[in-house]
């Protein structure tokens, strides 16, 4: 009993430290190379390649408020996306990231489970 009660503790002590997810989305028709993801001191590589329609997860830890830049290349493209949304390094913020059919990027931020 007493390894049960330590090893849930344990597994909640992590998730509470693991990080904010932020899930990448691409919707459009090319794959996309070295995919990162970076903010407020965090620089976080996503797939060194996402196909179409593939979705990824990544954890960041961010230092105090922040925004999600983008980066990737496409078609020999390169694209540098500014930062966009809000969350912060502490509370349960998830973030969604899409890359749209015409390569530009939307972040969405959701705070709560």
């Amino acid at each position: 009993m007493k390894r049960g009660c330590a090893a849930l503790l344990f597994l909640l002590l992590s998730a509470c430290s693991a990080g904010t997810p932020v899930q990448i989305i691409n919707r459009s028709q090319t794959p996309l190379h070295d995919v990162r993801v970076s903010g407020a001191g965090f620089s976080v590589p996503v797939a060194p390649v996402l196909a179409p329609g593939e979705i990824r997860t990544v954890r960041v830890d961010p230092r105090g408020e922040s925004g999600i830049a983008v980066s990737f290349r496409a078609r020999e493209r390169g694209f540098a996306l500014p930062e966009q949304g809000y969350f912060e390094g502490t509370g349960p913020y998830s973030v969604s990231v899409v890359v749209q059919p015409d390569h530009s990027v939307s972040v969405s931020t959701k705070i709560g489970f």
